[in-house]
């Protein structure tokens, strides 16, 4: 999937039946180790990916998290950090506070750490979320992006983040809708087989409404939600609907998802889209959520 794909390379949670699955990683290829099923491309097309991805989403949660910071304040850790670009904002936004980023891929971890000198209130840890929320230890914040929609088990993971929260502590979410995931305008042969591909990658993962469900039920109340979603104005952002597509196709054949025939065939709609710029490109929308625990 591409958000799927997404999640693991930045070392977040994956849908699988085990809450956090233990991954390997060599110079190309990372994969899950529980009956391989799962086979993710880690090349150069990938790292534009992320980058474009950084690039497009990390001006709308500098913005949303400039706001949440202005009213809440305290020792932030975050879960599934990536290569660390928005875990330097955070540190930035909330200094003199100690920011405690975490990733589970620990050639994330290492990329992160090269991207120049490290803020002082901020720390980076290879570490899978299971382990870090039953350290014991308590924070103030906790910031997961990209990384909910894909549980399997998102209840307990919640559960666990409550206990990992001091009192009156607060959640910031950041993620993508799965309810909102179709992305061009019009309706063509093109644009089904890119939405066919679509639903059959969001089929089973979690919406905003029910990961503010499970919230709610544990005792916490929403205190601050909005949403962005990001045009593809350049033929350069819209190689984000062909890099995806190639980086999943392994993961999706084998997860019996969609046909190899099929793909190639997304796959190619997504090349022409490039070109295309008669005709609006849209990718996911990000929903923004702060929840208070109560």
């Amino acid at each position: 999937m591409r958000f799927l794909v997404l999640s693991v390379l930045v070392g977040l949670l994956v849908k699988v039946s085990t809450l956090v699955a233990y991954l390997e990683e060599d110079e190309n290829v990372m994969i899950l180790t529980k009956k391989n099923e799962y086979k993710l491309s880690l090349g150069l097309k990938d790292e534009n990916r992320l980058d474009l991805l950084n690039a497009i989403y990390n001006p709308a949660s500098n913005k949303f998290l400039s706001t949440v910071f202005s009213q809440y304040k305290g020792n932030v850790l975050e879960l599934g950090c990536g290569t660390g670009i928005i875990s330097r904002i955070i540190a930035e936004k909330i200094y003199p506070y100690k920011v405690v980023a975490t990733d589970i891929s620990r050639k994330q971890i290492q990329v992160a750490k090269g991207k120049g000198s490290i803020p002082a209130n901020l720390e980076f840890y290879v570490a899978n979320a299971r382990d870090v929320l039953s350290q014991g230890k308590l924070y103030d914040i906790i910031y997961v992006r990209f990384v909910l929609v894909h549980l399997n088990q998102l209840h307990d993971v919640l559960a666990l983040i409550k206990t990992s929260l001091t009192k009156n502590g607060i959640i910031i979410i950041e993620d993508v809708s799965s309810a909102d995931s179709q992305y061009v305008e019009g309706d063509n042969i093109l644009t089904r087989k890119l939405l066919d591909i679509d639903r059959a990658q969001w089929q089973e993962l979690f919406p905003k409404e029910k990961i503010a469900e499970c919230l709610d039920q544990l005792g916490f109340e929403i205190v601050k939600e909005e949403s962005f979603h990001p045009e593809l104005k350049t033929s350069e952002e819209r190689k984000l609907l062909t890099w995806g597509l190639e980086s999943a196709k392994d993961s999706l054949i084998t997860m019996k998802l969609v046909s190899e025939e099929d793909i190639d065939e997304a796959i190619d709609s997504a090349k022409k889209l490039e070109l295309d710029h008669a005709r609006k490109v849209f990718y996911y929308k990000m929903f923004q959520l702060v929840m208070q625990k109560k």
